[in-house]
């Protein structure tokens, strides 16, 4: 009975690793989801990534910003108050909405990459001229998060505007875990609700990434001021 308990575990190991190895790796055709209607050539560029936690949004944003010299918009930094006022506390919708408006007002003339969730920010989605969707399995994103989470919690990294992350904050309501299972379970809501951000905003050139790989490829392949 033991030895079948062991041999069930560890092809429940092995198919996990598989199953992350073929979704970390592959690499869609065709990650143009939708041309928009405005060229950007004459144009500053205004750049969306939006993905799951731990996806990587805010590293190719950093590299984007480098790469393209435009101001990074940093989502976890205008989402939560200082840490020194308040520990691990989110503004409300209102005042992160506002935040982000004031920076995007600010940079207008020279273009700026945003890398935070935009689904229930179609004030946002409207002032971009480009979105790229990183749409990774579960498995990736929940494996990088506990990665992410590891590191931050060994080299008491500090993130989200000043604040420090420990074990207690993936314990409880407000896990992101929890938060990305149940995003999982309303694929089909938040699907239609960037269908309607597509139909709202022609202007928009869209990506659809589906792994790490497949936006590193799109990255290096891609000149915006083409588009």
């Amino acid at each position: 009975m033991f030895e079948i308990v062991v041999l069930i575990i560890i092809v429940l190991i092995l198919s996990l690793v598989a199953s992350y190895h073929y979704y970390m790796n592959i690499r869609s055709e065709q990650p143009y989801l939708r041309k928009g209607s405005e060229s950007l050539e004459s144009k500053p560029i205004k750049i969306i990534l939006h993905g799951p936690c731990a996806s990587g949004k805010s590293t190719h944003s950093k590299e984007l910003s480098t790469a393209l010299n435009i101001p990074l918009i940093d989502a976890d930094l205008l989402r939560f108050y200082p840490a020194h006022e308040f520990e691990w506390k989110l503004k409300s919708g209102n005042e992160y909405i506002s935040a982000i408006e004031k920076e995007m007002k600010q940079f207008k003339d020279k273009g700026w990459v945003f890398d935070g969730r935009v689904l229930k920010l179609p004030s946002i989605i409207k002032e971009a001229n480009v979105l790229i969707i990183m749409d990774y399995a579960l498995i990736v994103t929940f494996w990088r998060l506990f990665v992410r989470c590891v590191s931050r919690w060994i080299y008491n990294t500090k993130c989200c505007n000043g604040n420090v992350e420990k074990w207690s904050n993936h314990l409880g309501k407000d896990s992101l875990f929890l938060y990305e299972f149940n995003s999982m379970l309303d694929a089909k809501k938040r699907d239609l609700g960037m269908k309607k951000h597509f139909e709202d905003n022609p202007h928009l050139h869209v990506f659809k990434v589906l792994s790490p790989r497949d936006l590193k490829y799109l990255l290096k392949k891609l000149d915006f001021k083409s588009l």
